[in-house]
């Protein structure tokens, strides 16, 4: 495994970059089935309120990473916000890690954050600790129903 590069798409670049970021985007989908759609992610690197870097070794496309500072809603305790990281192969994670870490630092945010569907001690090697757990119950066929006032006849939510 060679060294990793890591390299920033302009949002005027995007589109060159597309499809590749987009596969990657489908198969978290595929895996995770997150709240987001691939277009989410577009306009948000296109609008530049997220930042996307392919990652590369030996002038090879292997991922990539999307992540944007923030602040936290309650706390406003700056966050670097890692929203997506995909690889088509295994990738030395410490670099991977580094990298992180430095955008983090670049934005003089105070912590990193992430959600994951994965569960284990792995995060724990690079520093990461178990904030909370986040559950889902879907419940089918009970999603609200509006009454339209304009004429009387209910209406799906």
């Amino acid at each position: 495994m060679g060294d990793l590069q890591f390299y920033q798409i302009p949002p005027t670049s995007l589109h060159r970059y597309w499809n590749f970021i987009c596969e990657g985007l489908i198969d978290i989908e595929a895996e995770l089935h997150p709240d987001w759609r691939p277009e989410d992610i577009y306009v948000a690197i296109a609008r530049a309120n997220a930042e996307c870097f392919v990652v590369q070794s030996n002038s090879q496309d292997l991922g990539f990473v999307i992540g944007y500072p923030q602040l936290r809603p309650y706390s406003q305790v700056s966050e670097y916000f890692v929203w997506c990281v995909h690889t088509i192969k295994p990738v030395d994670l410490f670099s991977l890690e580094r990298f992180i870490d430095g955008r983090a630092r670049h934005f003089k945010c105070s912590q990193i954050g992430f959600l994951s569907a994965y569960f284990g001690k792995a995060h724990e090697k690079f520093g990461y600790r178990i904030h909370s757990h986040y559950y889902l119950k879907p419940l089918d066929n009970l999603a609200p129903r509006v009454e339209s006032r304009a004429n009387g006849q209910e209406a799906g939510g």
